[in-house]
């Protein structure tokens, strides 16, 4: 099975690098649509002669897009994203997941300080609670074949690049159905001026009326580049390919990485950079225009966790051996995450 999603690339005569292009639908089982991931122009090609005259880029892994009925005959939105390393080792379950029709377990604390429920979630298998079963998150009583879409993908996709590659009219419908459901249960306590605000929104305590809304509250995005020991960063690189890091993004990712970084290169990632062939230390980062960038680093010394002078009960300052507040939340205020879930 060739997936919706899968990257070729091809050598042509007058060219010295290759073009690359992108498997966008099947259009019978005999003929797939490619397009040009430079200039965007689509255009049928056989299977056969795709064999044949394209090579095939390795995926980094698959988002599986399911529909699935629960308790009740009720109908979610289930999304699941597997690594190349779950899918070598035919793992149980997908290293990440996305879905609406569950409490939202990283609200828990959250919950116990508001009374309030929030609902929809993405987990990974990095992210889980300690002592929750991971089987939760994956739970269902049947699956709608008909509506599941799998998508093959690169670590330099973005949102965008997703959801370019499926139909997302079914699953807007359920998640439309279950966000006025739940629209209507809430306004019978608060009123037709809170469903009405609500409605214009789209979005209710986690309940989302489209998929995108539901990816994007719940940062499904973040989890799939952290999967791939992505750091989303705020910063903007996009004049800085092949140029030394500046000294403040330096210094970010020195915090981040408990290394004293001392040299810094940024180089643009594409599918010609091969990660396992750099020989020296490197880290991925996007910027705030999720591009995907390689930095190749130099560093020295052993890292000191930062440490701040308090004064004990007696007046005498002290050095305690805890992280420096203020210098570790200012590396992390440059970690890019969506926190308007719980305002």
């Amino acid at each position: 099975m060739i997936y919706i999603g899968t990257k070729f690339y091809k050598y042509e005569k007058d060219k010295e690098t290759a073009d690359v292009y992108r498997l966008i639908r099947y259009q019978n089982k005999d003929t797939v649509r490619l397009r040009n991931e430079e200039t965007k122009e689509t255009f049928k090609v056989s299977l056969e002669d795709l064999k044949k005259e394209y090579v095939t880029l390795s995926v980094n892994g698959i988002i599986l897009f399911n529909i699935v009925s629960v308790g009740g005959g009720k109908d979610d939105v289930l999304i699941t994203l597997y690594r190349d390393k779950e899918l070598h080792a035919k793992a149980q379950y997908p290293y990440c997941v996305c879905r609406q029709g569950i409490t939202d377990i990283h609200a828990q604390q959250y919950m116990l300080q508001t009374g309030k429920d929030f609902y929809g979630a993405s987990v990974s298998m990095d992210t889980m609670p300690a002592g929750v079963d991971f089987g939760i998150m994956v739970a269902c009583d049947a699956m709608d074949e008909t509506a599941t879409q799998i998508i093959a993908i690169y670590i330099n996709d973005t949102l965008d690049t997703v959801l370019d590659l499926i139909d997302t009219v079914k699953y807007d419908n359920v998640l439309n159905l279950l966000f006025l459901e739940h629209l209507q249960h809430v306004s019978s306590k608060f009123g037709q001026m809170y469903y009405k605000a609500k409605l214009s929104t789209g979005e209710c305590e986690g309940y989302c009326n489209t998929l995108r809304g539901l990816l994007e509250l719940n940062d499904f995005m973040f989890d799939f580049k952290r999967g791939y020991d992505i750091y989303p960063m705020d910063f903007d690189f996009t004049d800085c390919d092949e140029k030394a890091l500046d000294v403040e993004a330096m210094k970010v990712l020195s915090t981040l990485l408990c290394k004293n970084i001392d040299k810094a290169m940024i180089l643009k990632y594409n599918h010609d950079v091969q990660l396992s062939s750099i020989q020296k230390d490197y880290v991925l980062i996007s910027d705030k225009h999720q591009n995907l960038y390689v930095v190749v680093y130099t560093f020295s010394g052993v890292y000191q966790i930062p440490v701040e002078a308090v004064e004990d009960e007696v007046g005498i300052k002290v050095m305690h051996k805890r992280m420096n507040s203020s210098s570790v939340q200012s590396a992390y205020n440059h970690i890019m995450y969506n926190k308007n879930k719980f305002k």
